[in-house]
Formats: C-alpha cells, sequence, structure tokens
C-alpha cells in the first residue's frame, strides 16, 4: 500500500479530501491504536493538544502521517521511556511535534531518513524492523498539503519530529486519469496495450515498460481492451483480471478467438493467481501485483473449503466496517471460487450469521459500536454458528489480554498488511479443512 501510495504522489494521482479536521481529536485516534504496543514497552505517553483547534487537511492522509511518526517513535524509544505529542496553532500554521527519549539519529542519517526505503539501522543483523517507506511517505503527504516534516535528533537523547500544516490550503488539482499521456511516440518502439482499470498499477507498468523502450498505451475496461486491440495491433498486452464489464478471463478468450488478436503475446498482471488457467486460455505468463495474489490463491485453492449447500460455492463471511477492505477481499475470493457475504458492521455480521451460518468468517476487530470481539462471543454462543471457524484479519497490535479474549474462539489472526492474498487463500484452506475433518473442495 506504501508503495502505490508513493506511485500516486509521484505520478500526481494522489487526490486529497481537503475538510475542517480537529487536531486533538486525530490525535487521540492515533494513540488509540498504538496504546497496545506503547503498553508492551510500558512507555509513558503524553499529549497536548487542546489548543491547536482545527487545520484543513485530508483527515485520512493526516492520522497516516501521525501514525507513522507516533510509531516510528515508539520503535526507537527503549522500555520504560517517553513519547511526548504536542500540537500548537501559529498565526499562520499548525504544528504537530513527535518527540521520544529513544536512540536518536546521526546527523548523516538525518538527511536521509526520508529517502524511500532507507533505514537508520541497516542489513540482517538490524533491530527494528520496516519497508523504509513511513517517514518518506509522511514527507510526501505533507508536501501535498503546502507543509513539511523536519527532524532534529541527539544520539542517544531521543529525536522529534514536526509535522507543520498551513492554515489555508491551496486548491487540490483534480486527479488525472490520463496516465498514458507521457508515452514515447516514437514508432519504431513495440507498443504495449496495458489493460489495467487500477490508476496507480497502470501508472506503475507504464513507467516500466517505457525505461525498457516500448511505447504503452492504456485501457481500462475489457470492452474498450478488445476495440484498442483490433484497432492498434499491439507487440503484446498486459492484462488484468479483475475488469469493470468484462473480466480478464473473457477478455483473453476473446482475444485468442479472433483471427486478428490470437497472435498478440498476452502476459497476465493480476491479483487474481490463476497462471494455469491464463495459461490455458492462451496468456504467455503469470505475474502478480504487489498485494502478492499468486501466494493468496495458491493457499486457498490448497483449502479445498466445503461448501455448505451440495453443489454450491463455499461462503466466507467478511466483516469490516471499511469498505475497501471488504473490496480488496471480494475481488480476492470471487475469481478463486467463493462465494463473499459482506457486513458492514457487527451487528449486520451477527444478523446475517445467525440467519444463514456462513462456512467461514473473515472478521475484523476495529469496528464501531459493536467490535469484533463482541462479534466472536455472539457467534460462539449460538449453537447455529459455534463450530463455523472464524479468522481475524486486523491491522490491530493485539495486546496479551487480547490474545486472551480470543484464545480457543478464532482459527487464525492475521495482521492486515503483513499477509498476502496468497496467504489468506491458504490459511482459509486450511481451517476449513481442519474443521470438516477431511479434504474438501469449491465448486463454483
Amino acid at each position: 500500500n506504501d508503495i502505490l501510495d508513493l506511485a500516486k504522489v509521484e505520478a500526481g494521482q494522489m487526490e486529497l479530501r481537503i475538510q475542517e479536521v480537529p487536531v486533538e481529536q486525530v490525535i487521540g485516534q492515533a494513540l488509540e491504536l498504538v496504546e497496545p504496543l506503547v503498553a508492551e514497552k510500558h512507555l509513558t505517553i503524553r499529549s497536548e493538544a487542546s489548543s491547536a483547534g482545527v487545520v484543513l487537511a485530508d483527515a485520512g492522509k493526516l492520522k497516516q502521517m501521525l501514525l507513522n511518526l507516533i510509531s516510528n517513535a515508539i520503535k526507537f524509544t527503549a522500555e520504560g521511556g517517553t513519547v511526548t505529542i504536542t500540537a500548537r496553532r501559529l498565526p499562520s500554521a499548525v504544528e504537530i511535534a513527535v518527540a521520544d527519549t529513544g536512540i536518536g539519529i546521526s546527523d548523516a542519517d538525518q538527511v536521509k531518513i526520508f529517502m524511500e526505503f532507507h533505514q537508520v539501522d541497516p542489513g540482517p543483523g538490524r533491530r527494528q524492523q520496516g519497508t523504509g517507506l513511513g517517514l518518506a511517505l509522511t514527507r510526501r503527504f505533507a508536501l501535498l498539503h503546502g507543509g513539511d516534516v523536519r527532524v532534529t535528533s541527539k544520539v542517544g537523547e531521543g529525536s522529534v519530529f514536526t509535522l507543520r500544516l498551513p492554515l489555508q490550503v491551496a486548491a487540490v488539482a483534480p486527479v488525472d486519469e490520463k496516465v498514458d499521456s507521457a508515452a514515447a511516440a516514437d514508432p519504431s518502439r513495440p507498443l504495449v496495450l496495458i489493460i489495467e482499470d487500477d490508476i496507480a498499477a497502470a501508472e506503475l507498468l507504464t513507467r516500466q515498460l517505457q525505461a525498457a523502450g516500448f511505447r504503452t498505451h492504456v485501457a481500462r475496461t475489457g470492452t474498450e481492451a478488445i476495440a484498442k486491440a483490433r484497432s492498434m495491433h499491439p507487440a503484446a498486452i498486459t492484462l488484468d483480471i479483475l475488469l469493470p464489464e468484462l473480466d480478464g478471463w473473457e477478455v483473453i478468450t476473446r482475444l485468442k478467438r479472433e483471427e486478428e488478436t490470437s497472435s498478440i503475446p498476452v502476459v497476465v498482471v493480476s491479483v487474481v493467481d490463476n497462471p494455469e488457467l491464463g495459461k490455458a486460455l492462451g496468456a504467455l505468463d503469470y505475474f502478480v501485483k504487489p498485494v502478492d495474489g499468486k501466494l493468496l490463491v495458491d493457499r486457498l485453492n490448497r483449502l479445498r473449503l466445503k461448501p455448505s449447500v451440495e453443489g454450491g460455492a463455499t461462503r466466507v463471511m467478511v466483516v469490516d466496517d471499511e469498505p475497501a477492505n471488504r473490496h480488496w477481499l471480494l475481488r480476492i475470493l470471487e475469481p478463486a471460487g467463493f462465494e463473499v457475504v459482506e457486513a458492514s458492521g457487527g451487528r449486520e455480521a451477527i444478523d446475517l450469521a445467525k440467519a444463514r451460518p456462513p462456512d467461514l468468517v473473515l472478521l475484523d476487530l476495529m469496528m464501531p459500536e459493536v467490535t469484533g470481539f463482541d462479534v466472536v462471543e455472539a457467534l460462539r454462543a449460538d449453537p447455529k454458528t459455534s463450530q463455523t471457524p472464524i479468522m481475524i484479519l486486523t491491522a490491530r497490535h493485539l495486546s496479551e489480554a487480547d490474545k486472551r479474549h480470543l484464545n480457543g474462539h478464532v482459527s487464525t489472526i492475521l495482521s492486515r498488511g503483513s499477509v498476502g492474498a496468497a496467504d489468506l487463500l491458504g490459511l482459509l484452506q486450511q481451517v476449513v479443512e481442519k474443521a470438516n475433518g477431511k479434504p474438501v473442495g469449491t465448486t463454483k
């Protein structure tokens, strides 16, 4: 996700939804999410933001920036240390400072820490884990708001990261969806038709192919792709499977069926990991996006889940209050042959499960009102759902108390962001096979 966010920023595709955001409130939300990490290291957290008021910002991006800075402070502060968050309102800006009593950063590293993939303690023996993208992305987001992030630090004493956001944000330019406008026009270059509806993914492919000496053109839908293939006769095609109107399987079938397009090499690039089907339909090769769909589908296919209705598909209920998270899982599970039932909250999940128990539940913990913990208790208390396998898929760091609360009631706990699609699918298969006591399979 961080890589795609950076790609969107660099391509001018990152859109900000500017609104009035209460600074003290968003700091509080960020602190709630890191409470288990704080408790685990016995840190002291101090926060003072009552005088900061509101700031014009994208609420989600601001929360992400604060989480990056606070998590970073916690990561590099030894057990028993202190992290302090202060916010103040200036005549033309709001400043939010995150100070820690951690290991500090050398002068040489201070000029590098906002670079992509830079680690303060690189190498196989480094103590702290991470991608090296958090601070880079935080600065990019700050610059998009017309602000910036700066650091002051002393080795052995700690660091202070200060996020500065202006009170007046310049109008944000509309998102330009034509990602292939800069494609090289040299007709001697071979043309690759990129069939991809996701703007960031298309931009990444465009950059890679143009750098390798190709011309590129992007088609957003299956219908458009077929028309472009007929009219442009590209040297090759890259194809996403999950497309609006016609899916990728239908596109490749039609391309291979028509004489004028049947000889065009097709490379599948998708979150859907089914290289055998892709190659059987005529795909030259099969690659997987950063979401790691290859591992996910492999693992799910090995699960061989048993459908609750003979002759039907295995029903998986996805419970998450974030539409984007549900959509991601839907795009992973349905092409793999699962019937997906969505619940946008805990109460809806309980009602749906009692009305028609699913074969498996994928459950987020961090939901308003009726939480994931409440859902687990309700399902286990009902004889109709007491044996339904439950998998926790959450961004929350679980404390020992959380784990005790869930102990014996859930099959698997996966951390969102550290699990790929293939991991999820494989674990689904193992969980349900274990519950049924024998190998079973999807039939869709």
